[in-house]
């Protein structure tokens, strides 16, 4: 089966929540976290949005994971399309429907409008739609099925009351019988308060989830997301959650949620790559911590990064270094000036090299490829270069809780990180980040140039090291052909913070 966007368990697709309820796997990668479980079995759940938000989609891939990864053969009714057409498009996915029909774990039940149909007047009956719904379960031994979409019912018939009683006799058959059913229905707009077109589909389901579609106005693109609106009898998720349709499926991205539950915290530290830093560090970085490494552009945050990268390599520590400012070459050439094989380190898996802009990606993209090479290659040092690069994609409030999210999944991970961040003051310093997240990195470095005697230099502080001494001076830093070195304090000299230096009056060199 082709398709990472149907999630793979060892497990079977029923999941029992807190609440005793056992749920469904849906097999929708993401959306079985933020529903506990998956969805309620044996009972009707409606999913309603605006057009191309993902409902049909959403329907077959609950469908195909039930026959790929479940063994659950499924039913698929349409009100809408026919069912070549829905073949046809489905294979875009990688879906093979004809197949499944062939095999007979299968079957469709087609619904949708002939040509020359007209308006219905008299008494509206559905019993004969039910009974051939229950001659595809039977014929398939169906456990899923999915209508689509009963919105496209209503405008052929005139009594809609009866239409709701003709529904909810049809999910309570099939909730009798044991079939976990899916009921898509169309909604009007982002603004519209009804659940669905008609204000009366939500009554027809025990649950009830929405997918929303609409313009990000600041981005200027199309943003995707799902809510749980109602699950009768069951926990799940209550915020609304990114989604992307992707070529293999849909994938639900939830949030991050920060938890220190659990978590330990190393006593072991590791190198830096710099000798006269892990001095300045009484010994390094400690495992599992988050360094952030401040400074303005060309200052030596890529090199001092790369520096601690390839250093871990070399000591067994397999590493992710994550790139939005220069791509690969430029990191191979830079590497290789200073003497260190980074393309050979990425030819043996001991550094994983991702260089991209950050627009090629929706945000939550970001995450979870992050988590899973880290899951892959068993990560033990990770760098971003750069944290502000990152921004751009990002509101405040949604960055923040990426920076947050990150470091605690990191940190559970045992993986020591290391991020970079810009700022725009070349000289002098009034705040150590513009992003305000010092707060929640453990060890804190700044680099910045200062002006001694007419002349530009680099100095590097420690502002901070959480439970740890260090040294409080600041240090020359020197790029040669070997990397960066760390000369001693600048002794006798002051307001190097503000950027240009003065000579103490009457200072004695203690040495």
């Amino acid at each position: 089966m082709q398709g990472s966007a149907l999630q793979k368990t060892a497990a079977g697709s029923q999941f029992a929540s807190s609440s005793s309820l056992l749920k469904v796997k849906t097999g929708v990668e993401g959306f079985d976290e933020i529903a506990h479980g998956g969805i309620p079995q044996g009972r009707s759940t409606l999913i309603s949005g605006t057009s191309g938000s993902g409902k049909t989609i959403f329907s077959m891939q609950f469908l195909v994971a039930g026959i790929e990864i479940y063994a659950e053969n499924g039913v698929f009714v349409t009100f809408e399309e026919i069912p070549d057409d829905i073949i046809k498009n489905m294979l875009g996915f990688g879906w093979d429907l004809s197949r499944y029909l062939k095999e007979g774990k299968f079957a469709f039940v087609d619904a949708s409008p002939s040509e020359d149909e007209s308006v219905e007047v008299g008494e509206f009956d559905l019993g004969a739609f039910l009974a051939r719904l229950l001659h595809a379960v039977e014929k398939v031994g169906a456990k899923r099925m999915a209508i689509d979409s009963i919105s496209a019912l209503f405008p052929r018939y005139t009594d809609q009351a009866k239409i709701r009683r003709e529904l909810y006799r049809i999910a309570a058959k099939l909730k009798k019988i044991g079939i976990t059913t899916l009921i898509t229905a169309e909604k009007i707009g982002e603004a519209e308060g009804r659940v669905g077109r008609f204000g009366v589909e939500e009554f027809v389901s025990d649950n009830v989830i929405l997918l929303h579609n609409y313009l990000d106005e600041e981005h200027r693109d199309r943003r995707r997301s799902i809510e749980i609106l109602k699950f009768r009898g069951t926990s799940h998720e209550t915020q609304d959650t990114p989604l992307l349709v992707r070529s293999d499926g849909i994938n639900v991205f939830p949030r991050p949620k920060p938890s220190y539950a659990g978590q330990k915290s190393s006593t072991v530290k590791i190198t830096t790559g710099i000798g006269q830093l892990d001095q300045m560090l009484f010994g390094g970085y400690y495992e599992d911590s988050v360094t952030l490494i401040s400074g303005p552009s060309g200052v030596g945050k890529t090199v001092l990064a790369l520096q601690f990268m390839v250093e871990g390599a070399r000591k067994g520590e397999n590493g992710l270094f994550f790139a939005f400012e220069e791509s690969q070459e430029q990191l191979y050439r830079n590497a290789e000036s200073f003497g260190w094989q980074l393309r050979e380190l990425v030819k043996e898996g001991k550094v994983k090299l991702i260089c991209s802009v950050p627009e090629e990606l929706k945000a939550e993209e970001h995450y979870k490829r992050i988590k899973d090479i880290v899951e892959a290659a068993h990560v033990k040092r990770f760098v971003i270069d750069s944290l502000s690069a990152l921004e751009r994609i990002y509101a405040p409030n949604k960055f923040r809780e990426f920076v947050i999210g990150l470091n605690v999944y990191l940190k559970n991970k045992g993986v020591t990180s290391l991020i970079t961040d810009t700022i725009s003051t070349l000289l002098d310093v009034s705040e150590i980040t513009e992003s305000n997240l010092s707060t929640m990195a453990d060890n804190v470095i700044l680099i910045k140039y200062v002006e001694v005697e007419g002349k530009i230099k680099r100095a590097l502080a420690v502002i901070k090291a959480r439970a740890s001494e260090h040294d409080k001076q600041l240090h020359e830093l020197v790029i040669d052909n070997k990397g960066i070195s760390l000369g001693k304090g600048f002794l006798g000299l002051e307001n190097l913070m503000g950027g240009s230096a003065k000579r103490i009056e009457g200072f004695k060199n203690p040495e």
